[in-house]
């Protein structure tokens, strides 16, 4: 009799299936420019340009102009790409500069492409989590890149610029001029530190702080460059 109450739960209804909702991908929040998605959630490339220092300079020049035109002052930190930020911003000013960087492009002699200026880099693993030391090593630094009312440019500190590409360089995502870039990135370190060459353990000390990967043939490269 026991078995036969046994077998007669194993007979019982079926479990019932739960059917799972798969949602949408969810993108970070306060990403600039916003992601784009296909109506199947596929993101959609973004297009970009090569721009010269002269196009950049024009296009920040139309950016400052609508901030201070909206009585704001904004200084960013511009760490790579054209102008990639790792500044963090409050909703509504992530939102204006959106509007400055529109107006930029629909005023721009020359197409800008959609991420001329972003903050893609403040969204990366390393960086992100060290923006506020960022942004006070900058303004110590005060390698101003730009300024006009509305807008300052800073240089990131010369540390993570130059690490950050010894990153791209070895990820195979860098471009042909990462490089000398990383040449001057390191000459700026070490001028504004008493002109003493950086040791390898110190960069390597950069990589881990950044968890950026600093391979010694990489560094080689740059060290034959220098």
């Amino acid at each position: 009799m026991g078995c036969g109450s046994s077998r007669e739960a194993l007979r019982g209804p079926p479990p019932r299936r739960h059917v799972l909702a798969i949602s949408r991908p969810v993108d970070p929040s306060g990403m600039f420019p916003a992601p784009r998605r296909d109506t199947r959630g596929v993101p959609i490339p973004y297009t970009q340009y090569e721009l010269t220092e002269q196009n950049i300079l024009r296009a920040l020049h139309y950016v400052a102009q609508y901030l201070a035109q909206n009585r704001k002052n904004l200084t960013i930190v511009a760490v790579g790409g054209a102008v990639n930020t790792n500044t963090a911003f409050t909703n509504s000013e992530l939102s204006l500069l959106r509007e400055a960087a529109t107006y930029a492009e629909e005023r721009s002699s020359v197409p800008l492409g959609d991420k001329w200026l972003n903050n893609e880099t403040g969204t990366i693993g390393g960086t992100a989590e060290h923006i506020p030391e960022q942004m006070q090593s900058a303004r110590a630094q005060n390698g101003v890149i730009f300024r006009k009312p509305g807008l300052t440019v800073l240089a990131a500190p010369w540390s993570y610029a130059f690490v950050a590409k010894i990153g791209r360089i070895t990820y195979g995502t860098g471009r042909a001029y990462d490089r000398q870039d990383a040449v001057v990135y390191l000459h700026e370190y070490i001028r504004r530190h008493g002109n003493v060459p950086v040791h390898v353990n110190r960069v390597r000390e950069w990589g881990t702080h950044y968890r950026r990967n600093v391979p010694d043939v990489i560094l080689r490269e740059i060290d034959d460059l220098y």
